[in-house]
């Protein structure tokens, strides 16, 4: 009897303690968070509905289905040859605010929800989790304006982890994400999914008033081993950014991930808002294959494909499906902006140095600033830049347009590239335009280094670059060739379904696209002269332009035209003006000659050849003279056609033969070697 005294008078006072002394140390939220938490852990639905505002889970089950999805390669389905597994298409309705789509843009929410991740991100670490299970609910909590802006990478800031400072632990960890991701996940488990980045558009975007004409937008993103925080901040940039009358839905398309992260953990992420669908394939089948197969599904009339380590900012989407409205062939790509892969900072390209895509005659992608003549089409800093070709694939583009291009061509390797070239071939010529859209940025993570333990594929690269010349260069498939040390034109199985592709589709030859769309890409058969540049005035055997090339610098000078080594004096005239010598072309900034890189964009380095053998600079109308002075120097100076002015310079007659063209190319090629 005295014992059960004793154990109730205990009960009592322990009571007591937790009432007066251990709850009035939590705030209501803080008790939000542990319950929800709670829930969370369980992985049931009480947690949830345990919450405040919570809705009550949907009565009846949600059930997986086999869907059968046409292959585009094979025309058969897919699901008879098991490329496919489940399609999950979850039925949930909208538990969480992160999936109001729209009604989250508020900043202050934003903010909210990043405070609300550093508290519930220490809960979990306390309890061994590192990665939350669901959506957090956020919008309730009420944390300082302190907490908001020192969260870890709040508005694109960088954040610094020194390595050497680690715990042996932590180090094995901050080195092992390295390793698998090429990226540093140790800090990118810091930021939030969530996080607040600024508005990086141009002033004068704020202004514009979009028409949409009823477009809504698929979001396809493909995945392949993808690191958990980085594609978490990539559905809810693309949720928590976009318009809710705008945003159809997303396709997460997972081309067989082996992490176990994306399995059943995504989708039961995922489950709880309901314009997410997964789909899984059962085999690796490469990035084109799986925006094929998620583009065959959508519902919405514009795909727009994303990869699964992006970050969008306020207003992407509405200028994309604005240009896409004006034309149903526009295929609209945003401004490319880059999140460090060690610091996760943002950093964004104005709208004055915004970059677009080309490539060289071994069809290896290059970034390059806008050209001249592109600088002088546009009215505005922020009208649309016609893009010769994208990088990767993020892009949006009508679901009708892409159909009726037969969306990504198949035949080619999934391991060797190229593909983001071959699209954008089949787009400019066979009747569509792409265009960067500088009202619209994407933070995009640019890996070093392919992630995960991919091999390299340098054989297969090999393969689709030689399948990319047979099926779209034409006549100038030589010049790669060439170029690649290929002596004998090595045959193409589809060369002839694909030439039926084209007719049936009325496409454009590959020198309207070079003549129209990319001409600052110097083509060796489109040369206008090529040779010795020699003076007409009578110095010796003759002297002519040569270029020494010195220790510290690329020097112009006059020198003897019988020279034993006359490399160094094998000029060629572009089709868009550059005086070429390799890659350097004579450069006039309007003080001195010099060579400079070549850089296509015209400017100090555009030149006519006149018939009266002057060589004139367009910008400044000066001419290419040789000094009247003892030291015979290049110099610069009013036209006048005097002998000083006067050069011969062998012509090219365009209907040159084949075999004659052959051979031009041979010898400017190995000039560039």
């Amino acid at each position: 009897m005295l014992y059960r005294r004793r154990y109730v008078l205990f009960v009592v006072l322990l009571l007591g303690f937790i009432w007066f002394v251990i709850l009035p140390l939590f705030s209501k939220d803080d008790l939000a968070i542990t319950l929800r938490q709670h829930g969370q852990d369980r992985h049931s639905a009480d947690g949830l509905d345990t919450l405040e505002g919570a809705q009550p889970l949907h009565s009846s089950k949600r059930t997986a289905r086999n869907t059968q999805v046409r292959s585009p390669d094979t025309g058969s389905n897919a699901g008879d040859d098991d490329d496919l597994s489940e399609i999950d298409f979850p039925q949930q309705p909208e538990l969480l605010p992160v999936s109001s789509f729209g009604k989250a843009r508020i900043a202050e929410e934003n903010a909210g929800r990043e405070g609300a991740w550093i508290e519930d991100t220490r809960r979990r670490r306390r309890r061994g989790r590192t990665t939350p299970s669901a959506p957090v609910e956020t919008s309730k909590f009420n944390r300082s304006h302190q907490r908001q802006v020192n969260a870890p990478g709040h508005k694109g800031r960088m954040v610094r982890v020194d390595p050497q400072s680690l715990s042996s632990r932590d180090r094995r960890i901050y080195d092992s994400g390295w390793r698998k991701y090429s990226h540093n996940e140790y800090v990118n488990n810091m930021i939030s999914p969530q996080r607040m980045l600024p508005d990086v558009r141009d002033p004068g975007c704020h202004s514009l008033q979009y028409t949409v004409d009823n477009l809504e937008a698929s979001v396809v993103i493909v995945i392949r081993n993808e690191a958990w925080m980085t594609l978490l901040r990539t559905i809810h940039s693309v949720l928590d950014r976009s318009p809710a009358n705008l945003l159809k839905e997303i396709i997460l398309v997972d081309d067989a991930s082996t992490f176990s992260h994306l399995g059943s953990q995504l989708t039961k992420y995922v489950s709880h808002i309901s314009k997410v669908r997964v789909m899984r394939l059962k085999y690796h089948r490469g990035a084109s294959y799986a925006r094929q197969l998620g583009a065959s599904i959508i519902t919405g009339n514009v795909i727009v494909f994303l990869d699964a380590h992006c970050e969008c900012t306020e207003g992407w989407l509405e200028p994309l499906l604005s240009r896409i409205a004006e034309n149903r062939s526009n295929v609209a790509v945003p401004v490319l902006d880059i999140i460090d892969a060690d610091t996760f900072s943002y950093l964004a390209y104005s709208a004055s140095r915004i970059r677009i895509g080309g490539f060289d005659w071994s069809l290896a992608y290059k970034w390059m600033q806008m050209p001249d003549h592109e600088k002088r089409r546009r009215s505005s800093s922020i009208d649309p830049i016609r893009n010769p070709v994208m990088w990767g694939g993020i892009f949006a583009i009508s679901r009708d347009f892409f159909n009726h291009l037969n969306g990504y061509d198949q035949s080619l390797n999934m391991f060797g590239g190229g593909q983001n070239i071959e699209m954008s071939f089949r787009i400019w010529m066979c009747g569509g335009t792409i265009e960067t859209i500088p009202c619209s940025h994407v933070g995009h993570i640019f890996h070093n280094q392919v992630a995960s333990g991919e091999p390299s594929f340098s054989r297969e690269v090999l393969r689709n670059d030689m399948a990319l010349a047979h099926m779209w260069l034409d006549e100038y498939k030589e010049i790669h060739f060439q170029k690649m040390g290929i002596e004998s034109t090595p045959e193409f199985n589809n060369t002839a379904d694909h030439l039926a592709f084209r007719k049936r589709l009325k496409c454009r030859s590959f020198d309207w696209f070079l003549r129209n769309i990319y001409p600052v890409l110097f083509a060796p058969t489109l040369a206008l002269a090529s040779g010795k540049i020699r003076s007409k005035m009578k110095v010796g055997s003759g002297i002519c332009i040569a270029l020494t090339d010195l220790d510290t610098e690329k020097k112009l000078t006059m020198a003897s035209c019988q020279s034993s080594d006359d490399q160094n004096m094998l000029w060629t005239l572009s089709q868009i003006g550059e005086i070429r010598l390799k890659n350097d072309c004579l450069d006039y900034p309007g003080d001195y000659i010099r060579v400079y890189s070549c850089h296509g964009g015209k400017g100090n380095q555009e030149w006519n050849y006149h018939e009266d053998g002057t060589i004139q600079q367009v910008g400044t109308k000066r001419c290419l003279s040789v000094s009247a002075s003892v030291g015979r120097r290049l110099t610069m100076e009013k036209c006048v056609a005097s002998d000083r002015q006067i050069w011969y310079w062998q012509r090219i007659d365009g209907r040159e033969s084949a075999t004659t063209r052959k051979q031009a190319i041979k010898q400017e090629l190995a000039k560039a070697d």
